[in-house]
């Protein structure tokens, strides 16, 4: 017998190779396989992860099998997993008879999804299944071998045979990613069916918090790379944290709403700071929410009623889902491992990176010693994207324009030139590997004049000074490109649509 100890959330997995190799196998297996429903049933955003690693056949019993099918389906087809949408799936398979009864599966249901520590046993269980299913079919493969004559006339022939078939039993995995098309045309139609019974009034990505750039993009993208360039001073840091801190809302307010939900797994966003120090950052977004400008933060020269305001709002700010790494020399190594990590816990909706140009390489091996700075940043956009996918959550990159764009200013009231993507620095694998290349702009450097009533938002005795920004999307892999016109109050940190 296998106590449930040795399965425990810490398990290390040669410490239980080798205790699973003195249980009985059957025995095992049917249990791991119960772990891996009874995860699916409690937390339905892990039958995506079962789905790229592990195909229905690689169970060993039948009603095993049937159920995980059922699951996968139902999913696919963007149907809600419940007893009663699964139990109607499994009358089609004929999973139903005198040994395994509507009631036999009922009360399988409800064993299954009472096992509340389940998920965390997921992922070993998972991968004894697979690779045990994978020992399975090597096994059988051999004795076919050992059973057949040898027959030198056809020998070569025999020999590609076998060993075409065992690359296929190794190797043939979804998580491998060489699928038939028929795969692909499978994935691209439980995409639409999702799409066509989603909330038409939500966006399919990540609220960037902006009418006009929601408009061209219906948000930032699971799985995609973001690049938002500029000439320093622009603010893009501050827009950036504008994205974060509207993006951080969303996700508070979705966590709220299904705080009950005990296979919810709550949103958050993640942001790496190398320019600045948390402090920094967290200042800026407190100005942004307060409307307090920020210099009266950094001075202390606040009003009694500034006062309550900012301690409000950092009370506010601090009760957001957010992460923020500040770690001075940050490589992309590590933004990577910490990622998967946060990923493995949350539902990541937006990622930034403050910004690209600082972030370091890799670390120095054999191969990598010899890079110059631009194949390091193209080893960096690159991993940027890689991540994104393997976390499904959309990775927004802040970078530097070449100072080419200042020899095209075209005016000397501050106007710049509007950027081109040849004016990103290191600018040909950052281009490439990008799903989206926006760049932020200054039509003029003159501040606009503000209404009182805008003024009389903030509480605060300081001018407010707006100015015109150009929002562009210069690439978008999957959509428009365009403009979109901003305002950037600078003392307040904050972008507003204009």
């Amino acid at each position: 017998m296998v106590n449930n100890s040795k399965l425990n959330r810490n398990i290390n997995s040669e410490e239980a190779t080798e205790k699973i190799q003195i249980a009985d196998d059957t025995e095992l297996r049917g249990r791991l396989e119960k772990i891996i429903l009874s995860s699916l049933l409690i937390n339905h955003n892990l039958i995506d992860v079962a789905q790229s690693q592990l195909n229905s056949d690689d169970f060993y019993f039948t009603n095993n099998r049937k159920i995980y099918q059922a699951i996968c389906d139902l999913a696919n087809n963007g149907v809600e997993v419940n007893l009663e949408s699964l139990t109607n799936k499994l009358e089609s398979s004929n999973i139903f008879n005198n040994n395994f009864t509507h009631n036999d599966f009922n009360t399988l249901y409800r064993v299954l999804t009472e096992q509340s520590d389940q998920p965390y046993k997921f992922q070993f269980a998972l991968e004894y299944v697979k690779q045990i299913a994978i020992h399975d079919r090597t096994v059988q493969l051999g004795e076919e071998i050992a059973k057949s004559k040898f027959s030198f006339t056809k020998s070569h022939t025999n020999n590609v045979e076998r060993l075409n078939r065992f690359s296929e039993i190794v190797y043939s995995r979804k998580n491998e990613r060489m699928n038939g098309i028929e795969y692909y045309v499978d994935m691209m139609q439980s995409t639409l069916a999702r799409v066509i019974n989603r909330d038409h009034s939500k966006l399919t990505g990540t609220d960037t918090g902006f009418k006009g750039i929601n408009k061209l993009t219906d948000g930032f993208h699971k799985g995609d790379l973001i690049i938002l360039a500029a000439r320093p001073g622009t603010g893009k840091t501050a827009l950036a944290i504008n994205f974060a801190y509207n993006a951080a809302k969303a996700a508070q307010n979705e966590n709220e709403e299904n705080k009950d939900n005990s296979s919810y797994k709550p949103k958050r966003v993640v942001i790496f700071s190398i320019e600045m120090s948390g402090e920094q950052l967290i200042q800026r977004m407190t100005s942004l929410h307060t409307k307090v400008d920020i210099s009266k933060l950094r001075n202390g020269n606040l009003t009694s009623v500034e006062m309550q305001i900012h301690d409000e709002g950092a009370n506010y700010i601090r009760s957001l889902p957010i992460s923020i790494d500040d770690s001075p020399g940050l490589n992309i190594n590590d933004i990577q491992s910490k990622l998967k990590q946060l990923s493995a816990i949350y539902d990541i909706t937006l990622v930034v990176v403050d910004y690209l140009q600082l972030l370091r390489g890799p670390e120095k091996t054999k191969r990598t010693a010899g890079m110059n700075r631009q194949e390091e940043v193209a080893t960096i956009s690159r991993t940027l994207k890689i991540t994104a996918r393997e976390i499904n959550t959309p990775i927004l990159a802040l970078a530097q324009l070449s100072r080419e764009i200042e020899k095209r200013r075209s005016s000397s009231d501050g106007e710049q030139a509007e950027p081109l993507l040849s004016d990103l620095r290191e600018s040909g694998a950052i281009e490439q590997d990008a799903d989206l290349v926006t760049f932020l702009y200054a039509r003029t450097q003159k501040p606009l004049e503000i209404e009182d009533d805008e003024k009389q938002k903030t509480k605060s005795d300081v001018p407010i000074n707006a100015v015109p920004i150009t929002f562009t999307i210069k690439k978008h892999r999957n959509g428009a490109t365009g403009d979109v016109d901003l305002l950037f109050f600078k003392n307040l940190s904050l972008f507003d649509d204009e």
